[in-house]
């Protein structure tokens, strides 16, 4: 543990901004406001994460990271901006999440009872 304490990180700042960006992009309030560019956003600032786990590609192990980074974003191009999510998992997701994520491009309603 001591050594991963001395990994010097590059552009640490894109990165948790392109996070945090994510995470108010998802609450409801500006989900709802941003509406149909939602998806280019979320793609915009997955692509900013991207590029900066590639800058770090060659600290040991980044190039796995970099590899779930990039199937990452191109499930989500490939999606038009939407992470795929399986329709029979809402019902589970809900019991935990009171809203479902709001770039999704369904919303089932949950199976009550279960």
């Amino acid at each position: 543990m001591r050594r991963l304490s001395k990994v010097s990180f590059h552009w640490m700042p894109a990165i948790f901004a392109g996070l945090a960006f994510q995470a108010v992009l998802f609450a409801p309030a500006v989900s709802d406001r941003v509406g149909n560019l939602g998806p280019a956003l979320y793609l915009g600032s997955t692509l900013v994460v991207l590029a900066a786990v590639v800058r770090n590609g060659r600290i040991p192990g980044m190039p796995v990271v970099i590899a779930g980074a990039l199937s990452n974003v191109a499930a989500i191009a490939a999606n038009g901006g939407y992470m795929p999510a399986s329709r029979t998992r809402w019902p589970r997701l809900a019991r935990w999440c009171p809203r479902p994520i709001p770039t999704a491009p369904c919303s089932p309603t949950p199976r009550s009872g279960r």
